[in-house]
């Protein structure tokens, strides 16, 4: 191969070589992947479910302070509302199939003191059963109406209150079934005295009543 055709071959390599790198720096950079979105983990909702909105309130254990104190002047007689339980648990192995007032209900429980003064002029005690609870817009419901669950499932944690004569004072806890046709708190604590003839006179002590509200839960 002449020296002329040598340097001919090499001048069209160069060009060739020339041409090909400006033509690899005019291309467009390859595109960045795009990453992937960060995976989070869902909040709980605060919404309920319908499991928990189908759900009874929880029994409310906390013991409210009251303090009051209704007094009958004419019979001497006292009855001091210590505190309350707004509802008492049923046990589930209570036997609600043989006491069914229980069923759907629950149960308000009261500590009371109960006492009568030693100066009284009249043969009188002082009961838990003359406690009596009225909802708003309800019926009202005997002291110890839930006697029964107290004595079963309570004796020893809220012994019921026992009578007090005169010149005594007794402690204790009345308990009343809350149902629907209670009403609805406040409630109302209230001791009735009925209209009564003393014997062998002609002296007429006359009903009276004797209230206060309980605080709010």
């Amino acid at each position: 191969m002449s020296t002329v055709t040598m340097r001919k071959s090499v001048l069209v390599l160069t060009a060739c070589l020339a041409t090909s790198l400006v033509a690899c720096s005019s291309e467009e950079p390859a595109a960045s992947p795009t990453p992937k979105p960060e995976q989070t983990t869902p909040l709980p909702s605060a919404e309920p479910t319908p499991e928990e909105t189908e759900q009874a309130p929880p029994a409310s254990t906390e013991e409210i302070a009251v303090d009051e104190v209704l007094t009958d002047d004419v019979f001497k007689q006292h009855y001091k509302v210590i505190s309350y339980i707004p509802s008492l648990p049923i046990p589930e192995d209570f036997d609600i199939e043989k006491w069914g007032v229980y069923d759907g209900a629950t149960v308000l429980a009261m500590q009371v003191e109960l006492s009568v003064d030693a100066d009284t002029e009249y043969s009188k005690m002082a009961f838990g059963d003359d406690l009596n609870l009225y909802g708003t817009d309800g019926n009202d419901i005997p002291a110890q109406s839930a006697s029964i669950l107290m004595e079963e499932a309570y004796a020893d944690e809220y012994p019921l209150v026992e009578d007090a004569s005169a010149g005594e004072t007794t402690t204790g806890w009345v308990a009343f079934i809350i149902i629907d046709s209670t009403g609805t708190a406040p409630y109302t604590v209230k001791v009735e005295r009925r209209e009564a003839q003393v014997l062998g006179t002609d002296q007429v002590i006359p009903a009276a009543e004797f209230s206060f509200v309980l605080p709010a839960a």
